[in-house]
C-alpha cells in the first residue's frame, strides 16, 4: 500500500535523495501539531488523522509535479505515466517535489523557486522530450490514422457536406 497519491512519488522515502520524512511533515504540516514527528510512521492515525491531512497537502504538490513530467514525456510520444519508471524521471520528479515543499514552507522564495524549476525545464525534462534522455517506457500506441479533414469548396453553397449552414453576409444582416 502506498502512502502518497502519485504514479512517481509514492512513499515519503522517494524524496529522501532531496529530503527527509520530517521535512515533508514540516512543509505540509498546517496545523503544527505535527512538529515532534521524524517520520510518516510516527503519526497518529486516529480520528482528527493528522497523517491524511499532510498526506493530502503532499498529494496536492505531486499533481503539478507530475504533470509538467508528462507534458515533457508526451512531447516525445512516451505514453503517461511512464511505465517503467526510469531512475532519471523519479530524481526529477523529487526534486521538483522539493522545491514546492520548500515554497509551501517558505524557506524559498516564488522567484527563486521559479528558477530552479526553470533548470530543471531547460535542461533534464527538455532532454526527455527531445530524446538526448532516453526512457525505458512505453511510447503511445499509434495504431489510429489520423483525422481526416474537409475542406469546403466556395462553390458548395449555403451549406457544408456535413449539414452545418453557412454564414452568409446576407444572412448576417439581420443581426
Amino acid at each position: 500500500m502506498t502512502t502518497l497519491a502519485g504514479n512517481y512519488i509514492q512513499e515519503p522515502s522517494d524524496l529522501q535523495s532531496v529530503c527527509t520524512e520530517a521535512d515533508i511533515i514540516a512543509c505540509c504540516d498546517d496545523t503544527g501539531v505535527a512538529r515532534d514527528y521524524r517520520t510518516f510512521a510516527e503519526l497518529p492515525t486516529n480520528p482528527t488523522d493528522i497523517k491524511a491531512l499532510i498526506v493530502g497537502v503532499a498529494n496536492s504538490l505531486i499533481v503539478p509535479v507530475e504533470s509538467l513530467i508528462d507534458g515533457y514525456a508526451r512531447r516525445r510520444k512516451y505514453a503517461t505515466p511512464l511505465n517503467p519508471l526510469d531512475a532519471d524521471v523519479k530524481d526529477i520528479a523529487a526534486r521538483l517535489m522539493w522545491i514546492s515543499l520548500r515554497q509551501r514552507g517558505k524557506s524559498l522564495t516564488s522567484i527563486a523557486a521559479e528558477q530552479e524549476r526553470k533548470a530543471i525545464r531547460d535542461a533534464q525534462l527538455s532532454d526527455i522530450a527531445n530524446g538526448t534522455i532516453l526512457l525505458t517506457a512505453a511510447l503511445q500506441a499509434t495504431s489510429t490514422p489520423a483525422p481526416s479533414s474537409f475542406v469546403d469548396t466556395v462553390s458548395s453553397g449555403n451549406e457544408r457536406a456535413d449539414g452545418v449552414v453557412r454564414s452568409s453576409r446576407e444572412s448576417m444582416r439581420r443581426f
